[in-house]
């Protein structure tokens, strides 16, 4: 219940990802938020390599730090 991974999807996606987590983790019963540890694993950029043709902004270098950067700031 706590796999928030969508197959396909990009680092511009993580955020929104990491939204829904911490939305779950808050609203599970089996989970202590503030006192539990957690640990997340993070698998993304081949589907942004192989876009990056297509919208060279969106899956610019700078733009998949930011994203990922926004993705683990939440987290935090």
């Amino acid at each position: 219940g706590l796999n928030v991974a969508i197959s396909g999807n990009e680092a511009n996606h993580m955020p929104k990802q990491a939204e829904t987590l911490i939305k779950r983790l808050k609203q599970s019963t089996k989970i202590d938020f503030e006192r539990d540890w957690k640990l997340i694993t993070i698998f993304i950029g081949g589907n942004d390599l192989c876009d990056y043709c297509k919208d060279r902004d969106l899956h610019s270098p700078a733009a998949y730090i930011n994203y990922i950067e926004q993705a683990l700031d939440m987290l935090y």
